[in-house]
Order: structure tokens, then sequence, then C-alpha cells
């Protein structure tokens, strides 16, 4: 076999091996992360239309696990109502967090109800009212490890 057309086979080769890496990514991206994502949010629907089964405390690792993971406005709306409830001193880093994917608003300025049940959660986990919006929040766990 001449030079070229081992040149040719390994150029083949190796476009062959980035096609299935490839193929590979585009599936994780668009089939199998979106999967995962939403078993999240079915362990929450469970504790919401089952909440006898569930201790507080794995109603509270599965809310902690949607406000980690999950983007969907839903899901994000039932865990800031669960986390009222079930909110601890561990939820309130996530609810600060979960607060950066809503949007800005203004102080006197109307918001949505999703927004509203995290800054609820927030309120009575933390007793303290920052503000409206992620940038009021960002540096209240900082204070309160300053105040210790």
């Amino acid at each position: 076999m001449s030079r070229f057309w081992k040149w040719v086979v390994c150029v083949i080769a190796v476009l062959g091996i980035m096609a299935i890496i490839g193929y590979g990514a585009v599936e994780y991206y668009f089939v199998y992360r979106p999967i995962k994502q939403l078993e999240p949010i079915k362990r929450l629907e469970e504790c919401i239309l089952n909440p006898e089964k569930y201790s507080n405390e794995e109603v509270r690792k599965r809310v902690h696990t949607v406000l980690r993971v999950c983007a969907d406005k839903d899901a994000l709306h039932d865990a800031f109502l669960l986390s009222i409830e079930f909110g601890n001193a561990k939820t309130v880093p996530l609810l600060i967090e979960a607060l950066k994917k809503q949007p800005e608003t203004q102080p006197e300025e109307n918001m949505g109800c999703t927004k509203g049940h995290c800054l609820e959660a927030l309120w009575k986990l933390t007793g303290h009212h920052a503000g409206p919006n992620y940038a009021d929040w960002k540096k209240w766990p900082l204070e309160q490890s300053r105040k210790k």
C-alpha cells in the first residue's frame, strides 16, 4: 500500500472517530441530559401528590436537588413553595442561587408568582428582607458568616 493510501485511511479513521464522538455528544446533550433533568422533577411531584409517604427530610432532599439542577419554571415554582414549609438553613444558599435564574424586578414592580415564592421562602427562612433580586441577596451569606 502506498504512502498516499495509508494517509487516506488514517484521515478516514480519524474522521470516523470524530463523528462517533460528535454523535455521542449530541445524543447526551439533546436526549440523555433532558431526561436526566426530569428525574428530580418527577420525584418532587411524587412528594406533592403523596405527602404522607415522605418524611420532611426526604421532601427537603428532593427540593434541594431540583433547586440545584433544574431550570424548569414549574419545577422551580413547586420547589419554592415546598421550601417555605420544609426548608432549612441548607436551603437558603440554593434559593439565593435559584433567584439568579429569575428575571430582575424593581422594588415596587410586580413580579411573577414563582419569584415571589422564592422570596417568601428566603424571608421565612432567614427573617431578612434583602430585596427582590439576586444582587440584593448574594452578599447575605457572607454577611452572616462575618457576624458569627
